[in-house]
């Protein structure tokens, strides 16, 4: 059965081998490589941080932080409509066993209903041409920009803007 935990700063020692071990499913320049990745992201004020339980053993995660005026520079967020409500999915991940099985879209539909009970009105992200970008298609996401080689991974990122309250 799959159940949903939330991350803090309490649990992230417990948590922390295979967090870091989810990350290496993103290209080295964009992956946290120890626990002062998930430290510094779990001591933002408004921060949403799960992961996902498959009958007690971790299969994924998932972490999002408010958007500041630094970020949209850092992360390359133009084009959003509105930052002063949104919540920018930093990582978000199911490891490789477990995928394609509706696993990554429940993380996410998680997520979303913790985001609009902590009162943010849109999501925003920049997700791969797999799997996650379909999942954020499919609920309703629009597609902000493309960016190609991102952060120098050699990779194209797509940013999506998702607004909440109309995802279910």
């Amino acid at each position: 059965m799959l159940k949903f935990q939330n991350i803090t700063l309490k649990n992230l020692s417990k948590l922390e081998k295979e967090l870091v071990k989810s990350e290496r499913a993103f290209p080295k320049d964009i992956r946290g490589e120890d626990g002062d990745y998930f430290t510094e992201m779990l001591e933002t004020k408004g921060v949403i941080a799960k992961i996902a339980k498959l009958d007690s053993k971790y299969i994924g995660n998932i972490i999002g932080c408010p958007v500041t005026e630094e970020d949209v520079e850092l992360y390359e967020l133009h084009g959003l409509s509105d930052i002063s409500k949104t919540i920018h999915l930093c990582t978000m991940v199911i490891d490789p066993p477990h995928r394609k099985n509706g696993y990554g879209r429940q993380l996410l539909l998680e997520f979303i209903k913790a985001a609009r009970k902590a009162g943010y009105e849109t999501l925003a992200g920049h997700f791969r041409r797999n799997a996650s970008q379909h999942i954020i298609k499919a609920l309703g996401g629009k597609k902000i920009s493309t960016h190609k080689n991102w952060s120098d991974t050699g990779e194209s990122y797509v940013l999506y803007e998702l607004e909440l309250r109309q995802t279910s």
